[in-house]
């Protein structure tokens, strides 16, 4: 009965039949402000509604948005998930689809490390994914060889979490022959834009706030209501509930604030810069030792990449500028930094991939980093032909070609 009454004050609200309802304000600017379409719930952008399987990505991603579990050093994964669109192992990794499962051949293993932009943070299926693209790519390419991939990209991880992880692979003896790491973006908003190592490197302090608050079990109560009057706009409106009042469950922690000061971001850039080919240099003795062929990949930005813009892109990269100068202004520094890093200590297997949606000719942005399936596949073609030459698999293995 309620869930009936509850729909029909839904309704009234929608048609303007309850002027006195308490209407929340956003005064903040927050991550779905700077992307497409930000103006529609995501399900209604155009992208997505030219999507035939939008509906049910859209759908897999609520249920794996319900939790994620804790992974040793890492700190979090995905938990696992088994969908149409979607497929997290048991470790908390996106699955690559195999194209030539029934392919006869010596095996070679490819691990792809990164973020969400190797993960698949918005619209794309396994399939979609530049790991996998790459994956089918070389596949085709090489008919006596079958490429085995995996991809350990994970929303929200930089290259600290990648190195990580890479290492743990490796102690339990999970060797691949060759390790690629698309990044950059996540280390660029995380290390030098809000001044953090990675995400959640503050659930410890979480935790000894909420052990030693003696307030915890009430606001506990408390806080079970609040998420009954959220979910119920009738009672909202009823008690003149706002969410604004909202009681936090644990004595709060100031969230971070993204730096704005030039002088700050310029010498966090520096940081992350000499950081990551410190790191690039640990993977590669790493990598000597056992035999692994790895190479590292700077990833496009919308702000960063050659490619010419469409306008709704041009739209996009305005709207950062007026929203989050300071963002903008990190990733140019950080852009700046990198370069002048790489052209100093000429390592081999760094590759800008700046160029490598330059043939795109659509929209492939959805936001600062993370791509269409569209732009994943031309990212893949770039990414494939560098893994080629940087490793000379042609010579190794003949080609098609």
């Amino acid at each position: 009965m309620f869930v009936c009454i509850e729909g029909a004050f839904r309704y009234a609200v929608d048609q303007g039949w309850v002027d006195s309802f308490i209407q929340d304000e956003r005064t903040d600017i927050s991550w779905r402000d700077l992307r497409i379409d930000s103006h529609k719930p995501l399900s209604e952008t155009e992208i997505y509604k030219s999507t035939p399987w939008a509906e049910q990505w859209l759908s897999e991603v609520a249920q794996m948005n319900r939790g994620v579990k804790f992974t040793p050093y890492n700190v979090w994964a995905n938990a696992p998930h088994n969908g149409e669109s979607m497929t997290i192992d048991d470790e908390g990794f996106r699955e690559i689809i195999p194209e030539f499962s029934i392919k006869l051949g010596d095996v070679v293993k490819i691990f792809f490390f990164g973020g969400s932009t190797v993960a698949g943070g918005t619209l794309s299926r396994d399939k979609d994914l530049i790991p996998s693209k790459v994956c089918a790519n070389l596949n085709y390419r090489y008919q006596k060889i079958r490429f085995l991939c995996k991809n350990y990209g994970h929303n929200g991880y930089n290259s600290t979490n990648e190195i990580l992880l890479f290492n743990k692979l490796i102690i339990r003896g999970d060797v691949p022959d060759y390790a690629v790491f698309y990044h950059g973006v996540n280390d660029v908003t995380q290390q030098v834009g809000y001044g953090r190592p990675h995400n959640f490197d503050n659930v410890f302090e979480w935790a000894v706030r909420i052990a030693q608050d003696p307030t915890h079990y009430q606001r506990i109560r408390v806080r079970l209501l609040q998420i009954v009057l959220d979910t119920s706009m009738l009672l909202r409106w009823a008690i003149g509930y706002e969410r604004k009042n909202i009681i936090p469950l644990y004595v709060e922690i100031p969230a971070p604030s993204f730096r704005t000061d030039s002088d700050i971001l310029s010498q966090a850039a520096a940081e992350v810069a000499r950081d990551l080919f410190g790191k690039y240099k640990v993977i590669n003795a790493i990598s000597s030792g056992f035999g692994i062929k790895s190479a590292f990949f700077i990833q496009p930005s919308l702000f960063t990449t050659t490619k010419k813009l469409t306008p709704v892109e041009e739209e996009l990269k305005l709207r950062h500028i007026k929203l989050v100068p300071y963002l903008v202004e990190a990733f140019m520094l950080t852009d700046a930094a990198l370069r002048k890093k790489t052209k100093r200590e000429k390592l081999p297997n760094i590759v800008d991939a700046r160029h490598f949606l330059d043939s795109a000719t659509e929209n492939v942005f959805f936001d600062l980093a993370h791509t269409s399936p569209y732009g994943n596949a031309i990212i893949a073609d770039s990414l494939s032909q560098s893994i080629v030459d940087l490793f000379s698999l042609d010579k190794k293995y003949g080609s098609l070609e």
